[in-house]
């Protein structure tokens, strides 16, 4: 799968426009688009922004490595998250471990 195709992929999962994903990474709408039809290649610091914002390694980004491995449902509803969600979520985990370590 290219960069454009998997960039566009996460970008519907969370349900984001091209202006929100934009805004997201600092970027222009256009820009977005260019790199969802493969018509530009994104910048290193471009790849690492996208890969912070949806939770995700660069090799998953790229598909490096484990081509067509499956992301799980786990990480699929993760990545659907905001960074505020996302922090909840972690709280909360932790809070249900030390729960069960005084158990």
């Amino acid at each position: 799968m290219s960069f454009g195709s998997r960039l566009k992929e996460l970008r519907l999962e969370k349900r984001l426009t091209h202006i929100g994903l934009a805004k997201e990474l600092g970027c222009s709408q256009a820009m977005i688009s260019l790199w969802e039809n493969d018509k530009s290649e994104p910048t290193a610091g471009a790849i690492v922004r996208v890969c912070r914002y949806f939770g995700i390694s660069a090799d998953e980004l790229l598909d490096i490595g484990g081509a067509g491995k499956p992301i799980s449902k786990i990480q699929q509803l993760y990545n659907m998250l905001d960074s505020h969600q996302r922090m909840e979520l972690i709280g909360f985990i932790k809070g249900m471990m030390a729960g069960t370590e005084n158990k």
